[in-house]
């Protein structure tokens, strides 16, 4: 009876740990990366009800993307494809590396100010660059490599801000105003 018992505990004991195994190993970076599937989608789509997963860089739960009316328009024309995750095992928190390709809004705004010898407001240049993308006149599209980061928090993963999904939402905007910035202070 007690062999029986122990043989029937043991048995017990090997499936909870192969259960445990394909939870850490397989499953876990399965629902990490459908969270951050779910959360691309939302940002392309400006469809903020429901699986939107996302931490500003002060680590603040957003509820939908707080970004300007150009940066919606950028991210609607915008693909995020995953390509590489590194979750370990036994850390809450991933590294993505993400395939990304955007409207180059820099590039148009260079095509339609680069030889204005007027000041415009930005207003003015906000709805020329809109209109410029709504009406995709030859827009130029940028294509690279980020690296994001995903953190569990609750029950989902959630994608955390950073600089560089900061210029995809300012179509490369974000980097030529760090270069300007830099340049200014380094005279």
């Amino acid at each position: 009876m007690i062999k029986k018992i122990l043989k029937i505990t043991l048995i017990v004991f090997c499936i909870v740990l192969v259960l445990l195994f394909i939870y850490w190993f397989g499953i876990r970076r399965l629902l990490a990366k459908n969270s951050l599937k779910k959360t691309f989608a939302a940002m392309t789509t400006g469809d903020y009800t429901e699986d939107f997963y996302y931490l500003n860089s002060n680590g603040v739960t957003q509820k939908y993307l707080d970004a300007p009316e150009l940066g919606y328009a950028v991210l609607t024309k915008s693909q995020f494809d995953i390509q590489d995750f590194d979750l370990p095992w036994n850390r809450a928190e991933a590294t993505v590396e993400v395939s990304v390709k955007y409207p180059d809004v820099y590039k148009l705004y260079q095509d339609l100010y680069a030889s204005a010898d007027v000041v415009y407001s930005t207003e003015e240049i906000n709805k020329a660059l809109l209109n410029a993308l709504n009406n995709d006149n030859n827009i130029k599209y940028c294509e690279n490599s980020i690296v994001v980061s995903v953190i569990y928090r609750g029950s989902h993963w959630y994608l955390i801000e950073n600089e560089e999904m900061l210029d995809v939402y300012s179509g490369g905007l974000y980097t030529e105003y760090k270069k300007a910035l830099s340049e200014m202070l380094t005279e």
